[in-house]
């Protein structure tokens, strides 16, 4: 089923977005330049990749791409210019004194402003969210987050852990069904789990159903969340926003 490679590249829509968006900014010169090729490999992998988060926009894997496509670009330009010498698009107006723009100069001239614009229609899709609602759940959890002592063990999801990680135990939540294709993921955490019982261990836990629940799914959360409420061992703090901190009750 060969249609399904071709499928797996452009199906969902964020596929053939994200592609525009990389080479885009350099006027779509990259497709010209042979150097492009080195990043073919990661690319495939990354768009036939089961898990979304490889086709998101904000991610860190189109770092790689910068560098690879902006030497494709300075190959594929060179290939453009020659192209139109050879078809004689660089004239000159003798009478004038002057050369009129050719193609070459047109893109160079684009180049700059295809940049601002992309980056600015980026920079809007991050700010707009929070302009229309993140702020007031940015501000949810870090009260949440001042009510955790800076001594005490925590279990958080991925999106709390680096701004709890200034302390001698933090763990990241992840429990089972974990997302697939995650391989060193799944095995550091599956045996983590298997060696300890962390829900019966650490001071406090901290969740969000609402965010993204990375490595484990949203209903996971949901339902560990229950669990934590009906469990007598835990106080469970409700900061609005779907943010909770459940903390232990010690003697």
């Amino acid at each position: 089923h060969p249609y399904l490679i071709l499928k797996g590249l452009f199906v969902p829509a964020a596929k053939p977005l994200l592609l525009i968006a990389l080479v885009g900014p350099f006027a779509l010169l990259p497709l010209a330049g042979g150097f492009s090729i080195v990043g073919l490999p990661y690319l495939l992998q990354r768009l036939l990749s089961d898990y979304g988060g490889h086709w998101s926009f904000s991610s860190h894997y189109s770092a790689i791409f910068g560098a690879i496509f902006a030497i494709g670009a300075v190959e594929g330009f060179i290939r453009l210019a020659r192209w139109r010498e050879l078809r004689g698009a660089r004239e000159q107006d003798m009478s004038k004194g002057a050369r009129e723009p050719g193609t070459a100069d047109r893109v160079l001239l684009a180049l700059p402003a295809l940049s601002l614009i992309f980056f600015g229609s980026f920079l809007l899709a991050f700010l707009v969210p929070y302009v229309s609602g993140e702020t007031a759940r940015a501000a949810a959890g870090y009260e949440l987050l001042r009510a955790v002592p800076a001594d005490a063990s925590v279990l958080a999801q991925h999106n709390l852990v680096p701004h709890l990680s200034c302390r001698d135990e933090i763990y990241l939540y992840g429990e089972e069904p974990l997302r697939q294709g995650l391989s060193h993921t799944n095995l550091e955490l599956k045996e983590l789990y298997r060696e300890r019982d962390l829900f019966s261990e650490v001071d406090y836990i901290a969740l969000n159903p609402e965010l993204d629940p990375f490595p484990t799914t949203a209903e996971r959360v949901r339902e560990r969340c229950e669990l934590l409420r009906a469990d007598p061992r835990f106080i469970a703090r409700d900061y609005g926003h779907g943010w909770v901190l459940f903390e232990r009750i010690r003697p």
